[in-house]
């Protein structure tokens, strides 16, 4: 059971640690690797991206049979159902590939937070054995493989096991803090700062579509705009919460997929704004 839990850290810290030494950036290869993964997900993303967007364009009409229907929870449902079922839309339809993206996420927090054990192989996990890391980790809970392989002092790493973590002036093996005393904080909190709005970005421009439909009546659309701004606002937070729980290296490998899925977005509301024109007038008129 262990190895299969482990299969995808393992794969994903192989392949990192393959590109790093390939590229010779850690940061660049963080970079690299997240394309690779978006590429391969590419048509679960599509799939996602369009139900989304499908989902949200319902949302007036969504709005108004719940308050025509507020007090008939049953009726409620199925006109619901009787709406997603005469749209063609399936409500779960973009879960699945979020799902698929879960396990990801926190495979590679586990390729990133213990390199010993998923990114330098055999290597790694005979270093993991030795008196003097066992010590090390003793002395350090917090994230001791990552601390260990970025530390040059032999005194600390005997072994020679050693990770370049740097992108640039950002050291990727620390988790940002609230500190602005030292430069090297600073680029971190700015790194926080631009994964943080790139998710809002990413959120605002899939729930700003072309020509997209608003409730007719007032309670409709307020109870829409609602429910938007709480996502707009919520999973951005989360971005911020999560940014100074791990290891700035996750949060390089967030900030780079929310950028791409920007400009999938960008590309999925063109997509449906020329399909919405044929729609009215085949002519393009």
């Amino acid at each position: 059971m262990d190895q299969i839990l482990a299969f995808l850290p393992t794969t994903f810290g192989t392949v990192l640690h393959w590109i790093n030494g390939v590229v010779g950036n850690y940061g660049v290869a963080i970079i690299l690797f997240t394309i690779l993964i978006r590429l391969i997900i590419f048509p679960l993303t599509i799939k996602q991206l369009q139900s989304s967007a499908k989902m949200q364009d319902l949302q007036p009409k969504l709005a108004e049979i719940q308050e025509r229907y507020k007090n008939d929870k049953e009726k409620l449902g199925q006109e619901q159902m009787k709406l997603y079922k005469d749209e063609g839309v399936n409500p779960f339809g973009g879960c699945l590939p979020l799902l698929i993206q879960l396990p990801i996420l926190f495979s590679m927090l586990y390729a990133f937070s213990q390199p010993l054990t998923y990114q330098l192989g055999q290597i790694g996990r005979e270093v993991l054995k030795t008196p003097e890391y066992i010590k090390f980790a003793t002395d350090n809970k917090t994230y001791p493989e990552l601390l260990y392989v970025s530390n040059l002092n032999p005194s600390v790493n005997p072994s020679g096991q050693h990770l370049n973590m740097n992108f640039g002036p950002f050291d990727l093996s620390r988790v940002p803090v609230l500190d602005v005393s030292t430069p090297q904080n600073i680029w971190l909190l700015l790194l926080v700062i631009v994964a943080t709005a790139c998710t809002f970005l990413s959120i605002k421009i899939s729930m700003k579509r072309p020509n997209q439909p608003v409730p007719a009546k007032a309670d409709a659309a307020a109870k829409t705009a609602g429910m938007n701004k709480m996502m707009m606002f919520m999973l951005p937070a989360m971005t911020l919460f999560f940014s100074f729980s791990f290891p700035a290296g996750l949060t390089l490998y967030w900030t780079t997929g929310y950028i791409i899925q920007i400009f999938q977005q960008l590309a999925i509301n063109k997509w449906f704004h020329g399909r919405k024109k044929e729609v009215v007038d085949p002519n393009g008129k």
